[in-house]
Protein backbone atom coordinates (compact mmCIF):
# COMPACT_ATOMS: atom_id res chain seq x y z
CA UNK A 1 0.00 0.00 0.00
CA UNK A 2 1.21 3.13 -0.90
CA UNK A 3 2.01 6.02 1.56
CA UNK A 4 -0.77 8.03 -0.13
CA UNK A 5 -3.38 5.32 0.01
CA UNK A 6 -2.72 5.59 3.91
CA UNK A 7 -3.34 8.94 4.16
CA UNK A 8 -5.51 10.14 7.02
CA UNK A 9 -9.06 10.78 6.47
CA UNK A 10 -10.18 13.63 8.15
CA UNK A 11 -14.69 14.29 8.24
CA UNK A 12 -15.10 17.92 8.42
CA UNK A 13 -17.81 17.87 10.67
CA UNK A 14 -19.05 16.70 14.36
CA UNK A 15 -21.91 15.04 12.98
CA UNK A 16 -23.00 11.89 14.66
CA UNK A 17 -24.84 10.58 11.16
CA UNK A 18 -22.09 11.37 8.86
CA UNK A 19 -19.58 9.53 11.08
CA UNK A 20 -22.14 6.60 11.25
CA UNK A 21 -22.57 6.00 7.74
CA UNK A 22 -18.87 5.88 7.10
CA UNK A 23 -18.25 3.68 9.90
CA UNK A 24 -21.27 1.27 8.74
CA UNK A 25 -19.12 1.22 5.42
CA UNK A 26 -15.49 0.22 7.25
CA UNK A 27 -14.09 3.89 6.85
CA UNK A 28 -10.95 4.41 9.17
CA UNK A 29 -11.28 8.82 10.11
CA UNK A 30 -11.18 11.26 12.57
CA UNK A 31 -13.82 14.16 12.81
CA UNK A 32 -13.27 17.64 14.09
CA UNK A 33 -15.64 20.73 13.77
CA UNK A 34 -15.16 23.09 10.79
CA UNK A 35 -14.79 26.87 10.82
CA UNK A 36 -17.51 28.23 8.57
CA UNK A 37 -20.18 30.64 9.28
CA UNK A 38 -22.88 29.33 8.07
CA UNK A 39 -25.49 31.70 7.80
CA UNK A 40 -23.23 34.17 6.25
CA UNK A 41 -23.18 32.06 3.45
CA UNK A 42 -26.53 31.04 3.38
CA UNK A 43 -27.90 34.64 3.26
CA UNK A 44 -25.29 35.11 0.09
CA UNK A 45 -26.42 32.02 -2.58
CA UNK A 46 -29.92 32.05 -3.38
CA UNK A 47 -29.63 28.63 -5.29
CA UNK A 48 -29.56 25.62 -3.22
CA UNK A 49 -27.49 23.16 -4.97
CA UNK A 50 -25.03 25.67 -5.37
CA UNK A 51 -25.37 26.28 -1.56
CA UNK A 52 -25.18 23.08 -0.94
CA UNK A 53 -22.13 22.13 -2.91
CA UNK A 54 -20.54 25.45 -1.81
CA UNK A 55 -20.97 24.99 1.87
CA UNK A 56 -19.73 21.31 1.76
CA UNK A 57 -16.36 22.64 0.09
CA UNK A 58 -15.89 25.77 2.09
CA UNK A 59 -16.53 23.07 4.87
CA UNK A 60 -13.66 20.80 4.19
CA UNK A 61 -11.21 23.69 3.10
CA UNK A 62 -11.11 25.36 6.49
CA UNK A 63 -9.21 22.02 8.20
CA UNK A 64 -6.69 21.92 5.24
CA UNK A 65 -4.23 23.90 7.02
CA UNK A 66 -5.10 22.23 10.52
CA UNK A 67 -4.40 18.90 8.93
CA UNK A 68 -1.53 19.09 6.34
CA UNK A 69 -1.22 15.77 4.06
CA UNK A 70 -4.45 14.53 5.12
CA UNK A 71 -7.82 13.66 2.52
CA UNK A 72 -10.57 16.06 3.84
CA UNK A 73 -13.90 15.03 3.07
CA UNK A 74 -17.02 17.24 4.32
CA UNK A 75 -20.99 17.52 3.26
CA UNK A 76 -23.49 19.70 3.51
CA UNK A 77 -27.72 19.00 3.09
CA UNK A 78 -30.46 21.08 2.30
CA UNK A 79 -33.51 20.84 1.91
CA UNK A 80 -35.55 22.62 -0.77
CA UNK A 81 -39.73 23.51 -0.94
CA UNK A 82 -41.49 25.61 -2.55
CA UNK A 83 -39.28 27.75 -3.42
CA UNK A 84 -37.62 28.33 0.03
CA UNK A 85 -34.50 26.86 1.68
CA UNK A 86 -34.55 24.62 5.01
CA UNK A 87 -32.47 23.82 6.86
CA UNK A 88 -31.62 22.66 10.48
CA UNK A 89 -34.77 23.17 12.67
CA UNK A 90 -33.34 23.72 16.25
CA UNK A 91 -36.10 23.14 18.28
CA UNK A 92 -39.25 20.82 18.57
CA UNK A 93 -41.88 23.67 17.69
CA UNK A 94 -40.17 24.42 14.60
CA UNK A 95 -39.61 20.52 13.50
CA UNK A 96 -43.18 20.61 13.95
CA UNK A 97 -44.46 23.74 11.85
CA UNK A 98 -41.81 22.57 8.87
CA UNK A 99 -43.47 19.14 8.79
CA UNK A 100 -46.94 19.95 8.92
CA UNK A 101 -46.05 22.21 6.27
CA UNK A 102 -44.80 19.51 4.22
CA UNK A 103 -47.46 17.07 4.17
CA UNK A 104 -48.54 15.39 1.33
CA UNK A 105 -46.51 17.43 -0.83
CA UNK A 106 -42.90 16.64 -2.54
CA UNK A 107 -39.69 18.39 -1.44
CA UNK A 108 -35.92 17.91 -2.92
CA UNK A 109 -33.28 16.80 0.15
CA UNK A 110 -29.87 18.06 -1.82
CA UNK A 111 -26.88 16.13 -0.61
CA UNK A 112 -23.33 17.54 -1.52
CA UNK A 113 -19.98 16.21 -0.22
CA UNK A 114 -16.08 17.53 -1.64
CA UNK A 115 -13.21 15.92 -0.71
CA UNK A 116 -10.26 17.67 -0.98
CA UNK A 117 -6.97 15.75 -1.63
CA UNK A 118 -3.71 15.97 0.34
CA UNK A 119 -1.66 17.87 -3.21
CA UNK A 120 -4.68 20.51 -2.63
CA UNK A 121 -6.96 19.65 -5.50
CA UNK A 122 -10.85 19.21 -4.98
CA UNK A 123 -13.42 17.51 -6.20
CA UNK A 124 -17.46 17.70 -5.30
CA UNK A 125 -20.42 15.61 -5.90
CA UNK A 126 -24.19 16.67 -5.39
CA UNK A 127 -27.19 14.25 -5.27
CA UNK A 128 -30.82 15.17 -4.84
CA UNK A 129 -33.86 12.85 -4.15
CA UNK A 130 -37.79 13.62 -4.53
CA UNK A 131 -38.94 13.18 -0.89
CA UNK A 132 -43.08 12.44 -1.55
CA UNK A 133 -44.05 13.08 2.40
CA UNK A 134 -47.96 10.70 2.68
CA UNK A 135 -50.96 12.37 4.28
CA UNK A 136 -50.77 11.96 8.18
CA UNK A 137 -52.40 13.63 11.44
CA UNK A 138 -51.20 15.78 13.86
CA UNK A 139 -50.85 13.07 16.37
CA UNK A 140 -48.57 10.51 14.63
CA UNK A 141 -46.68 13.65 13.12
CA UNK A 142 -46.15 14.70 16.65
CA UNK A 143 -45.00 10.60 17.69
CA UNK A 144 -42.47 10.73 14.63
CA UNK A 145 -40.99 14.56 16.26
CA UNK A 146 -40.68 13.26 20.01
CA UNK A 147 -39.18 10.10 19.34
CA UNK A 148 -36.43 10.88 16.95
CA UNK A 149 -35.88 14.41 18.06
CA UNK A 150 -35.02 15.35 14.89
CA UNK A 151 -34.33 19.16 16.06
CA UNK A 152 -30.66 18.98 14.13
CA UNK A 153 -31.21 16.84 11.40
CA UNK A 154 -32.42 19.08 7.70
CA UNK A 155 -36.20 19.06 7.02
CA UNK A 156 -36.73 18.29 10.35
CA UNK A 157 -36.82 14.56 9.81
CA UNK A 158 -34.24 11.43 10.86
CA UNK A 159 -34.72 8.81 8.21
CA UNK A 160 -32.41 6.42 9.97
CA UNK A 161 -35.41 6.65 12.93
CA UNK A 162 -39.11 6.94 12.28
CA UNK A 163 -38.74 9.60 10.41
CA UNK A 164 -38.86 6.72 7.45
CA UNK A 165 -42.62 6.30 8.30
CA UNK A 166 -43.42 10.08 7.09
CA UNK A 167 -42.76 8.86 3.18
CA UNK A 168 -44.84 7.13 0.61
CA UNK A 169 -42.42 7.77 -1.77
CA UNK A 170 -38.76 8.38 -2.00
CA UNK A 171 -37.04 9.00 -5.72
CA UNK A 172 -33.16 9.39 -6.14
CA UNK A 173 -29.64 7.25 -7.52
CA UNK A 174 -28.01 6.75 -3.58
CA UNK A 175 -30.27 6.46 -0.94
CA UNK A 176 -27.27 6.55 2.14
CA UNK A 177 -26.97 10.19 0.65
CA UNK A 178 -30.38 10.76 2.47
CA UNK A 179 -28.14 10.31 5.70
CA UNK A 180 -26.19 12.47 5.13
CA UNK A 181 -23.43 10.68 3.50
CA UNK A 182 -23.87 9.42 -0.58
CA UNK A 183 -21.22 6.62 -0.29
CA UNK A 184 -21.99 6.08 -4.16
CA UNK A 185 -20.48 9.32 -5.04
CA UNK A 186 -17.71 9.11 -2.20
CA UNK A 187 -16.44 6.12 -4.04
CA UNK A 188 -16.16 8.13 -7.37
CA UNK A 189 -14.60 10.65 -5.24
CA UNK A 190 -12.31 8.52 -3.93
CA UNK A 191 -11.09 6.48 -6.76
CA UNK A 192 -10.70 9.29 -8.63
CA UNK A 193 -8.28 10.70 -6.18
CA UNK A 194 -6.21 7.70 -5.21
CA UNK A 195 -7.58 7.27 -2.24
CA UNK A 196 -7.61 3.24 -1.22
CA UNK A 197 -9.54 2.02 1.73
CA UNK A 198 -7.39 -0.69 4.59
CA UNK A 199 -7.89 -3.96 4.01
CA UNK A 200 -8.59 -6.24 7.15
Amino acid sequence: MTALARSRLILASTSPYRGAVLKRHGFEFEQDAHHVDEDAIKASIPDPEELASTLALLKARSLTEKYPGAFILAGDQIVAFEGRMLGKPGSRERSIEILSEMVGKTHRLITSIALIHPNGSERCATVIHQMTMRHLDADELLSIIDWDEPYDSAGGYKIEGRGIFLFERIDGEDFTAIEGMPMMKLGELLRASGFILPSK
